[in-house]
């Protein structure tokens, strides 16, 4: 993910009140690069991830979940380059931010 301190490129007049609604809708949203870094999360994604952060960065997806679903980063590999939607059926229980199962 882009380091806080950098903005990165000026928003057009088109991209602003996209990336306002994107902050500001209520269910967490991630857009992942191809090897599970971040390129841009929501706060409300860092509010679902928070308990599994512990001692860990928001930097890479594969890495924040490898200790609760380590097959992940295999399973996103073997998927189609094109797929829209992947391990749609598949949930991950991610603790609570005081540390216990969510």
């Amino acid at each position: 993910m882009a380091n806080a301190s950098d903005p990165g490129p000026p928003l057009s007049d088109e991209q602003t009140p996209l990336v306002g609604f994107f902050y500001a809708i209520p269910i967490g949203l991630a857009q992942l690069g191809p090897f599970g870094d971040f390129e841009i999360a929501n706060p409300q994604f860092a509010s679902l991830v928070q308990g599994a952060l512990v001692g860990a960065a928001l930097h890479n997806f594969f890495e924040l979940l490898e200790a609760l679903a380590p097959a992940l980063r295999a399973k996103v590999a073997a998927s189609p380059r094109e797929a829209a939607t992947l391990l749609d059926d598949e949930l991950i229980a991610l603790p609570d931010a005081a540390g216990g199962a969510g």
